[in-house]
């Protein structure tokens, strides 16, 4: 009696994301654009973000095969010009007529839409190995989720706007797709609100070491006979802004961190997963070099700036699949859409790019 032998599964691998921009090369594509913008009046800074966009996609590369970015300037250039219109209603009305203050408020109805809009082509204008990514149109989710946390923000007395990230997170993930394939986030509200208190925790923490070192300081400086330190209204000032700022700083991206691992953690793609391995001290490092080397610079070194953290993202960024699992999307991809693998590529006149 024959009997089949059962075949392994075939093990998953870790995929690095390759990112092989250079600064260099940013730096002339930067530059560019910045002096054509400024010569146009702003209106090529929507050519100048496909310009960068699709220097940033075509240098990601997932298992040898990079990303693509297909934005039409003009949808670009129309979506600021929309919220231009926008705000303008919302500053200048009610400085001409006061009493339509609480009307240009209304306008706030419409955010949850436009985030719906400019995800649709944010998405749809991204595509990996030909496969156009997705999102859907959903109005009712949208709206269910802002209003919820705007209602829990105002009962909550503002406190309910710190898990606004995670609602807004979920509801990205679980309405975009690959293709016909739609994410899945698989986070609960309790690992974020962990973070969040973790986070409280670090602020007071490093708010008292704050105020001790600068206590501690002035104390020295005192008994040094530096009393110039010590009553000069100005240094007082510096110090405490210095203290405060550079521990919500560290806060954030404490914060920023720990999320981002958890939300690439629970994000899935059928059987693909992701991983990120964003560390707190290495993205503090960062930030601050690139802030110091932005300031002597005068805003320079921007190009340098954008490519090191972009690189240090994807340097700590993984997709956990079978080898199989790229061709095998491929494949299903174009069964199902007949179109080699392009996927949706609709948009309506109302899509638009809003620098999501």
């Amino acid at each position: 009696m024959n009997s089949e032998i059962p075949v392994p599964p075939v093990p998953e691998q870790k995929y690095p994301i390759v990112f092989t921009a250079t600064a260099g090369e940013y730096f002339r594509i930067w530059i560019v654009n910045l002096v054509l913008t400024v010569l146009t009046l702003g209106i090529y800074s929507a050519w100048a973000k496909v310009r960068s966009k699709r220097y940033f996609y075509n240098h990601t590369k997932l298992n040898n095969s990079n990303f693509d970015y297909h934005g039409d300037p003009i949808r670009i250039l129309k979506g600021r010009l929309i919220l231009l219109a926008l705000a303008l209603l919302y500053y200048v009305i009610p400085l001409w007529v006061p009493e339509l203050r609480f009307v240009v408020l209304s306008l706030l109805i419409l955010v949850p839409a436009i985030i719906i809009r400019g995800m649709v082509f944010a998405m749809t204008n991204t595509s990996y190995r030909g496969i156009r990514f997705g999102f859907e149109r959903n109005y009712k989710g949208a709206y269910s989720t802002y209003l919820k946390g705007l209602l829990i923000t105002i009962v909550t007395i503002g406190l309910g706007w710190l898990m606004m990230p995670f609602w807004h997170h979920r509801f990205i993930v679980e309405n975009s797709r690959v293709g016909r394939t739609p994410f899945e986030f698989r986070g609960k509200g309790g690992d974020y609100s962990r973070i969040v208190l973790k986070g409280f925790g670090l602020m007071i923490l490093l708010l008292l070491v704050g105020g001790g070192v600068m206590y501690g300081s002035f104390f020295l400086a005192k008994t040094f006979g530096l009393q110039f330190l010590t009553t000069n209204k100005f240094v007082i000032a510096a110090a405490a802004v210095f203290v405060f700022y550079g521990t919500v700083g560290v806060v954030y991206v404490y914060t920023h961190a720990k999320a981002a691992n958890l939300f690439w953690s629970v994000t899935h793609l059928q059987n693909v997963r992701f991983e990120s391995r964003y560390n707190t001290i290495d993205l503090v490092t960062l930030y601050l070099g690139n802030i110091l080397a932005m300031i002597f610079t005068l805003g320079l070194a921007y190009p340098w700036a954008r490519i090191q953290l972009a690189k240090y993202k994807a340097d700590n960024t993984f997709v956990i699949a079978q080898p199989t699992a790229f061709e095998q999307l491929v494949q299903s991809e174009t069964l199902r859409t007949g179109e080699g693998a392009a996927g949706d590529t609709f948009l309506d006149f109302w899509d638009f790019d809003i620098g999501f």
